[in-house]
This record gives C-alpha cells, structure tokens and sequence, in this order.
C-alpha cells in the first residue's frame, strides 16, 4: 500500500516570526508591500467602521427614544445634551467595534494565506523562486 497521501497541515505559525524563512525581498519591496498591506487594513477598518457605526447609532437612538417614549422618568432624568451623548456614543463605539474586527479579519486572512502557501504549495513556491 502506498502512504503517499498529501496531508494538508493547519498553518499555524507566523511567517514573520524569528524561526521565520528568510524572504527575499528587497528594503524597497519590503516597505512598498507593507505601505499596501497598511492600506489595505485602513480602507477595510474605514469602510466597517461606518457601517457599524451607523448601525450602533440607530440601535442606540431607538433605545433612547423608546425609553423616553415609555418612561416618563427617562424622559425626565436625561436631557437633550445626554440623549445626543449616549447616541454619539453609539456611533463611536459600533465604528471601532466594527472597524477593528473587519481590520483584523484582513490581517488574519493575510496571514493565513501566506502561511497556507507556505505550508501546503511549496511547489508554487518554488516556481515562483525559480521564475525571479
């Protein structure tokens, strides 16, 4: 019988580690890839970031206009200046709750590509060294 099976291993550790393989790459190359990566991440947390805070602002400014609808001691604990607060509040918190999972979803998937091609496609690897 023949053991020959590829067995696909779970990448689990970062290429950018200190037992990492040395990349070739140039300093240029390095920081020009980086400033993309950068980027990247920055667009995606900017783009979920406001979606989710404006899904937070609506969740929030419900909340408090049901609040004040229902209890009219709500309605008169918390003025105007403090509803507005705990609305913006909303906004801020949904943007970076939203903004920092998306961000780091990017990064996770970034690097889980990487080390899934490091592990489970040396060949490709290797032709694309040969290729340079």
């Amino acid at each position: 019988m023949s053991q020959n099976k590829r067995v696909e291993r779970e990448p689990f550790e970062d290429l950018s580690g200190p037992g990492a393989p040395v990349k070739k790459e140039s300093q240029q190359q390095y920081f020009a890839r980086r400033s993309q990566e950068e980027e990247e991440s920055r667009q995606v947390f900017l783009r979920q970031g406001i979606k989710g805070g404006l899904i937070y602002t609506g969740v929030t400014a419900a909340l408090v206009a049901a609040g004040t609808y229902f209890s009219p001691r709500i309605r008169q604990t918390l003025s105007w200046n403090i509803r507005a607060f705990i609305v913006s509040s909303g906004f801020v918190a949904g943007f970076w709750i939203y903004g920092e999972t998306s961000s780091r979803q990017v990064i996770h998937n970034r690097l889980y590509k990487e080390m899934d091609q490091f592990y489970n496609q040396p060949h490709q690897q290797q032709q694309q060294q040969q290729k340079k």
